[in-house]
């Protein structure tokens, strides 16, 4: 059976630029139950125009997956251990109704950046009789939020919190059926949508097929060698515009699939992720996590750290089956690498209900060492 694509259109090889966004600022914030708003400013550069200009945004924080730890200096926090926050562009949603409270972001002094106890006394002189503090610090896109608490020793924990830049592409869009040529595909009885390059171009084409076969692999103890069981393997699929012009091109949630490794530390996964039927959106490369307790996890940042190049090179490996190895820690409490929210792992945005394993995982980690488990876990079967 063939497929006749005609009249469709793509863009990638249409691009007429790259845009960087970063945060330069952070303008306040206001809380509405465990939903924080953060309002910000954020630069925007390209390597081929000198003109930089600056654009508002904003980023939001799920403060029930926030993992609070230890007030320490910034820099003393582990680059894994922070947070990853996604930026939007454009003005933040609405102001909830009342009840809501209002968090004003100041800077960290340099001073209280350099000593614990000087950052104590700043954080509890900002904090007053909010329940949230909220402070900038030094480095692109950095946030410390600290909150009372009455089981930390010193009566305050923090989280350092990263909004992620944002580098994308520039398109020059053109209108649908603006290019017209027949194109036969064999595609074995199965329809799918097309979307099909100018004729005068490379020709890619991209279909929801592409992305078919299996993850597999073998999770093992990276120090003993040993295959590690109940690992939650998590893949995460998002998705983003085609044609971005300067502005809002934000990610949204596609697909998601879960599993635990066996005994002998082995899982497997479908990579079918399903079709994107949306022609002004494409699929980006999956995100991947592996996590255990009492072992470094893999995620977001860290591809590097278990002998991958990149997130593409493990996604690649993946297909054809490899082994990953995870650093056992010293201590199954060891509070900087302590995973104690969905968000250290990059997947704070990822509805609990969709990765029952990792959040069942998580809850009795926290639960082993000291901190209240998660409320309403997800039932999922080993």
């Amino acid at each position: 059976m063939a497929l006749l694509a005609n009249g469709c259109y793509t863009a990638r090889a249409l691009q007429i630029g790259e845009r960087r966004e970063r945060v330069t600022r952070f303008s306040g914030a206001f809380r509405h139950d465990d939903h924080l708003v953060v309002t910000l400013a954020a630069q925007v550069s390209s390597p081929h125009d000198p003109v930089v200009y600056e654009v508002s945004g904003w980023t939001a924080v799920d403060l029930g997956t926030v993992a609070w730890g230890p007030v320490r200096r910034p820099d003393a926090v582990p680059g894994w251990a922070r947070q990853s926050l996604t930026m939007h562009a454009g003005p933040a949603p609405g102001t909830p109704a009342q009840p809501y409270e209002a968090i004003p972001v100041v800077p960290l002094p340099p001073a209280a950046q350099r000593n614990d106890e000087t950052m104590r006394l700043e954080l509890r002189q900002v904090m007053g009789s909010l329940s949230l503090s909220a402070q900038a610090v030094s480095g692109d896109g950095l946030l410390l939020l600290a909150r009372p608490d009455p089981q930390a020793p010193d009566g305050l924990s923090m989280a350092l919190m990263h909004v992620q830049e944002r580098q994308y592409g520039t398109w020059w869009a053109i209108p649908a059926r603006a290019i017209a040529v027949p194109l036969m595909i064999p595609v074995d009885a199965v329809v799918v949508l097309v979307r099909f390059v100018a004729p005068a171009l490379a020709f890619p084409v991209r279909t929801g097929i592409a992305a078919a076969g299996r993850y597999h692999g073998t999770v093992l103890d990276a120090d003993t060698g040993q295959p590690i069981q109940g690992a939650a393997v998590v893949i995460v699929w998002y998705k983003t515009a085609l044609f971005a012009f300067p502005g809002d091109a934000p990610e949204h949630l596609h697909a998601v699939k879960e599993t635990v490794t066996d005994s002998s530390g082995r899982f497997a996964l479908s990579a079918w992720r399903g079709i994107d039927w949306d022609l002004s959106t494409y699929v980006k490369t999956p995100t991947i996590v592996i996590y255990k307790p009492g072992y470094e996890p893999l995620a977001p940042g860290l591809a590097g750290r278990r002998g991958f190049r990149s997130f593409e090179d493990l996604e690649r490996q993946l297909r054809g089956g490899t082994t990953v190895r995870l650093p056992k820690l010293t201590s199954e409490c060891e509070r900087d690498a302590l995973v104690t929210g969905l968000g250290q792992v990059s997947l704070s945005d990822v509805p609990r209900a969709r990765v029952p394993h990792l959040v069942r995982l998580i809850s009795s980690q926290r639960e082993r060492c000291g901190l209240e488990p998660f409320k309403n876990v997800p039932e999922g079967k080993d």
